[in-house]
């Protein structure tokens, strides 16, 4: 930092910028009284940080809000960070999953995710720590961190390795420095069985240090089979504070799954669906259109049959249409002129007829897998596709992430601003694998825009017994709230924010549920939460419950 880039920034900061056109008008300014070029978005907000710290500016939110980079990354609320474990055998004798010897199951080198987890050796720490740093070169807030465990079946992974991987990403989130990243990843990486040894804090010291981390960890999924689930895995699950699991259901039609040699059939996905539901999970469902076997219509009435039937009924999903990729039994399959992909037009027009069949409860969280289009031998290739699928719709997608308020932001091209008075509340009742689940949430009056929502659950019963702690207990399954990651304890960021988060919300959802339950007849409320959740709700009366790391509350 020069004299030169402090006489930049203190002129860009003092004429207290609000749009991008602003920012824009102001950029080319600046080029013409400094005879610079344009100046980018990251330099800009790496000066305006060295001279916030330094006391030689005052803070300008508005303008940090609009020097951040793919906005959209955080738009949900937190920083997604994604991690992949070690390639391993994977159980799964799935046609279509390509085999790679440098890549967990299912992934490839090119994906995003896959590539950065290969940089790094597979360090589950300096993967994090990789993660975080872009996400803070490109002005993110990264108070609230979602890790998202991906690779093979996880279930399937020796339990000391597991333990090990969740351990290195709390050390990762609790250890997180700007200042010494660069050292970090500059040394050599030591293999996983010396780092076992270096690592002496145990799992529960390290989640203990994260409740009050300045980088939290608010949510952790994992990806595995549905005939891997037991109570005994779940049981797991909770000690490492897994918070969703992500179940690879691909279909329903048992020939179609036949065909793939997937290895499960519905039974398989309707018991793991209800053990994970009544433990407090979030699950989300992968769904693959397209396969061998199978046709639109087939996929449709699949589709359909997901919210149809009581005992299905996903909180999240994840399309991935079927493509053909080199290394994988598929690809013979298709050569030898026994397979072939849906064109576009059919493709593109089944995805569109799925999205009306979704309820309000539900988020898909994709409609296309991250494969880069040269891997593709044969089957959808554009990346765009999600733009593609909503021109065909004569309709609006009621999922939640097509209602969540910092979609609404991004819509209405950074116009749009939060009117508290508009929100209005609502609950929708269902009936979900054995149980009663409530949706409740803070809405537009047309159900447009999406503020915040919590899911409640009344058990079916089955796990009372196995886990005592879920005894007269009502369960909360998930506390959201949307918009742009406000930061732990910020005022300032209260008063100023666009968005939904710190503004009482979540406060308000749990009382209306413990309004519900208690009118049921429950005594207490239980939250399965993330770990860097807990103190939010101490704050609320709530008490952590050591050994399965639920936070309960009498009501």
């Amino acid at each position: 930092m020069n004299d030169k880039s402090i006489k930049i920034i203190q002129s860009i900061t003092s004429q207290h910028i609000t749009t991008a056109e602003q920012l824009s008008r102001a950029k080319r300014q600046l080029a013409r009284d400094f005879n610079i070029g344009i100046v980018n978005n990251n330099w800009l907000l790496k000066i305006y940080r060295e001279c916030l710290a330094v006391n030689k500016i005052k803070v300008e939110p508005r303008l940090e809000d609009l020097l951040i980079k793919r906005r959209v990354r955080t738009l949900s609320g937190v920083a997604p960070v994604a991690v992949a474990a070690k390639p391993y055998p994977c159980p799964g004798r799935c046609i279509y999953c390509p085999s790679n010897a440098l890549m967990p199951k299912s992934y490839l080198p090119s994906q995003p995710a896959a590539a950065r987890a290969l940089r790094f050796k597979y360090s589950p720490f300096r993967q994090v720590q990789g993660r975080m740093q872009a996400f803070y070169n490109n002005g993110h807030k990264l108070e609230k961190v979602e890790l998202r465990i991906l690779g093979g079946t996880w279930s399937a992974y020796p339990r000391k390795y597991q333990s090990w991987f969740i351990r290195e990403l709390y050390r990762g989130l609790n250890n997180f420095s700007i200042s010494n990243f660069q050292f970090l990843i500059s040394n050599q990486i030591p293999n996983p069985k010396s780092q076992i040894k270096a690592v002496g804090q145990r799992l529960t010291e390290l989640q203990r240090n994260n409740e009050t981390a300045q980088h939290r960890c608010v949510g952790l999924s994992i990806e595995t089979r549905p005939d891997y689930i037991t109570l005994e895995e779940i049981k797991q699950l909770r000690k490492f504070g897994v918070t969703k699991v992500e179940l690879g259901i691909q279909h329903l039609d048992q020939k179609v799954l036949d065909l793939i040699k997937r290895d499960q059939t519905k039974n398989d996905v309707l018991r793991a669906t209800k053990l994970l539901k009544d433990a407090g999970f979030k699950i989300c469902y992968h769904i693959m259109p397209n396969l061998p076997g199978s046709t639109a219509k087939l996929d449709l009435q699949t589709f359909k049959e997901l919210f149809d039937d009581p005992n299905l009924r996903p909180d999240q999903l994840k399309i991935y249409p079927c493509v053909v990729l080199k290394n994988t039994p598929l690809y013979r399959r298709w050569k030898q002129g026994k397979y072939k992909t849906y064109n576009d037009k059919t493709l593109i027009g089944l995805l569109a007829q799925m999205k009306k069949f979704v309820p309000p409860y539900v988020r898909i969280e994709r409609i296309y897998r991250d494969v880069p289009s040269c891997d593709i031998v044969e089957g959808c290739k554009h990346i765009n596709i999600r733009e593609m699928v909503q021109a065909q719709m004569n309709y609006t997608c009621t999922c939640i992430r097509c209602r969540e308020v910092g979609n609404q932001f991004k819509i209405q091209n950074a116009k749009f601003k939060m009117k508290m008075q508009n929100a209005k509340l609502f609950i929708d009742k269902y009936n979900a694998s054995g149980g009663i689940e409530y949706f409740i949430s803070f809405e537009s009056a047309d159900r447009q825009i999406l503020y915040a929502f919590t899911r409640l659950r009344f058990l079916s019963g089955d796990l009372k017994s196995q886990l005592p702690i879920l005894r007269h207990a009502a369960l909360i399954r998930e506390l959201h709230t949307y918009g742009s990651p406000a930061p732990l304890n910020s005022k300032f960021q209260i008063l100023n924010s666009k968005f939904a988060q710190h503004r009482g919300l979540g406060k308000r959802l749990l009382h209306h549920a413990e309004k519900i339950a208690k009118s049921a007849g429950y005594d207490k409320l239980t939250v399965i939460s993330g770990v860097g959740v807990r103190e939010y709700y101490r704050k609320l009366g709530y008490k952590l419950e050591e050994k399965w790391g639920y936070m309960i509350k009498n009501i």
